[in-house]
């Protein structure tokens, strides 16, 4: 039960990952819109994003050894990992 609940937020967080990234893109749209953007936006592309966030599973393990100082490099590294990500997908994706 506790499995099945976290892996409907694991999936929902890959497929509503960008909500904010397309709010923040287009002023006119509100956030039911927002949400329908999101989902059309990573359709065929979660795959690709849970790789990505898979590759920091190690630097994370390192982080612990420096007792979590090492989490203000990685946090400010992954988040740049994800904006590029989302930069990139909208370059593919122009037709949205």
């Amino acid at each position: 039960m506790l499995f099945r609940l976290n892996f409907r937020n694991i999936v929902k967080f890959f497929l509503l990952g960008k909500v904010f990234g397309t709010l923040g893109n287009h002023d006119d749209i509100g956030a039911i819109d927002s949400l329908g953007a999101s989902r059309k936006l990573m359709k065929g592309y979660k795959w690709r994003l849970f790789k990505l966030m898979l590759s920091f599973i190690g630097w994370a393990i390192l982080c612990i050894f420096t007792l979590g100082i090492g989490l203000l490099w990685l946090s400010t590294y992954i988040n740049m990992s994800i904006v590029n990500f989302y930069l990139e997908l909208l370059k593919e994706r122009e037709d949205l």
